[in-house]
């Protein structure tokens, strides 16, 4: 999505006076598309972050899914998507199936 959003931007750029309306509105649906995918994705994080693995797999899974998001996007998961939130889940989680104290918020 995003690369079609710059391939839009660059032709519009160089575009003449007669076909950059179409180009404006290809660019603007393109960003209106975006914008709600990215509310979806952005929500769909959230959920993830307050699910407590019930497992090592689960655990696993989760782990993945942060080092995915960085590997994909170049670019690490922020507060807003719910990092910290997903690592303390995910945390409280390996200890519990490794026998050690389930850590509690705040300590």
């Amino acid at each position: 999505m995003l690369a079609e959003q710059d391939a839009a931007e660059r032709e519009l750029r160089r575009a003449r006076k007669g076909r950059r309306i179409a180009l404006e509105t290809q660019l603007a649906d393109l960003c209106e598309a975006e914008g709600r995918l990215g509310r979806i994705e952005m929500q769909a994080s959230l959920r993830l972050a307050k699910t407590v693995p019930a497992s090592l797999t689960g655990a696993a899974a989760a782990l993945r899914y942060v080092r995915e998001r960085y590997d994909v996007g170049q670019y690490p998961m922020y507060e807003e998507d719910g990092y910290r939130l997903l690592l303390f889940s995910t945390e409280r989680a390996i200890c519990a199936a490794a026998g050690l104290a389930v850590p509690h918020r705040g300590r």
